[in-house]
């Protein structure tokens, strides 16, 4: 039957100073118990034998309490603990129950306490005491001559030997609370990768699929374009054939930023990186407005290093606001300029990215960009609004500074 607690291999070593301070405290008390006896002119002298026999019952003991690492077995506990109860009883009649080598035994009721229930270390640790009080009392000339005495002497003892306990199941508990609090942390650990990996999972899975419906759509789209301008260029229908090629070319072209706004979203992540947030929309300014579009993004750096200053947890957030601004703007009005401006207050951040032509789509696309956006937006305890005139666009966010 397994006993109430085991330490791990980690907690082996905490336990390594228990065993040390025991050992220091049997041989002190050994030693202190010949010393004592000697000293006292009313006992008899003995000769080397019986301090041989005195010595080695001590190693046998000190041998015991060392090597006593049998866990999980309760009968060989018991007569283990046995075992090391007689030696020391043995030790402390040969001296007489003098001086200090009453506490003999408390670095074994405490070593105890490791393998056994509180309830049985109680009972031994008990019975244990008030049986040597007996002991001693009837192993003197004048037996239990004052019932009071002898019990103020066991409840002292007992007291002392009380103490030396709850200190020891103290350190247990702690121990184990210790060993406790490592499980969880290497269950969190294990729920965070576990967690890493879905969200990797999901976000490979969300891309495919946009990479599937934009790419699959655009190539469809394109087909039947030159597949018509060829009819129509066979017919000498010159005219049309321009059109349905320059709609080719347009569709193509909105493919083709579909396909880097997919690329970034794969390799812009803030955290591995950009250590800084205005460092990431250098980077999406690059591949957003990179690709020979007649489009001028106003925004200095002066303006994007205050973004540097939002709390980490807003700036990935503000990262793909701005970014989905961005694809809005050149995917539905195709502005010449876009300008990134930016105030701040004492409690927010406002990020208006203005382009100089109204979007002209508003269709699912957009909408669902937004909510997302805001979605986002608003989990920080921020807002996003949007400014419609005649000609221009304004994506307005805010963000708490803190």
């Amino acid at each position: 039957m397994s006993t109430q607690f085991k330490p791990s291999k980690e907690q082996t070593a905490a336990f390594d100073w228990l065993t040390g301070v025991g050992i220091m405290v049997i041989i002190g008390i050994l030693i202190s118990g010949v010393l004592t006896y000697i000293s006292n002119a009313q006992k008899p002298p003995v000769g080397w034998g019986y301090w041989a026999i005195y010595v080695l019952c001590g190693i046998l003991l000190l041998g015991g309490f060392l090597r006593w690492v049998e866990y999980d077995n309760r009968l060989a506990n018991i007569l283990w603990l046995s075992a090391l109860t007689l030696l020391g009883i043995i030790c402390m009649i040969m001296v007489g129950f003098e001086g200090a080598i009453w506490f003999l035994l408390m670095p074994i009721t405490m070593q105890s306490a490791i393998f056994f229930s509180r309830i049985m270390t109680a009972i031994y640790t008990a019975t244990l005491v008030i049986g040597l009080n007996l002991l001693a009392y009837s192993w003197s000339a004048n037996g239990i001559s004052n019932w009071w005495l002898w019990l103020s002497n066991t409840v002292t003892i007992g007291g002392l030997y009380a103490i030396g306990l709850v200190i020891q199941i103290a350190l247990i508990e702690q121990f184990r609370a210790r060993a406790e609090v490592e499980r969880l942390n290497e269950q969190l650990r294990d729920y965070a990768i576990q967690s890493a990996e879905l969200a990797t999972a999901q976000e490979r899975n969300r891309m495919a699929q946009t990479l599937h419906d934009s790419i699959g759509h655009a190539l469809t789209v394109v087909s039947i374009q030159l597949e018509a301008a060829e009819r129509l260029i066979q017919h000498d229908e010159l005219a049309k054939a321009t059109t349905a090629i320059q709609t080719a070319r347009q569709v193509a072209r909105e493919g083709l930023q579909d396909v880097r706004t997919s690329v970034y979203n794969l390799r812009s992540k803030l955290s591995d990186t950009d250590s800084k947030l205005s460092d990431a929309l250098r980077s999406l300014l690059l591949w957003t407005v990179g690709d020979g579009r007649d489009t001028t993004l106003k925004a200095s750096d002066e303006v994007l290093s205050k973004l540097d200053c939002l709390p980490t947890r807003s700036q990935g957030v503000v990262l793909r606001a701005i970014q989905e601004g961005l694809t809005n703007a050149l995917k539905h009005a195709q502005p010449t300029t876009i300008t990134l401006t930016i105030e701040q207050s004492e409690a927010f951040m406002r990020l208006s990215l203005t382009n100089d032509k109204p979007n002209v789509v508003a269709g699912d696309g957009i909408r669902s960009g937004l909510a997302t956006m805001r979605q986002g937006v608003e989990a920080l305890g921020g807002n996003v609004q949007t400014r419609t005139l005649s000609d221009s666009f304004t994506l307005i966010i805010e963000i708490p500074n803190d």
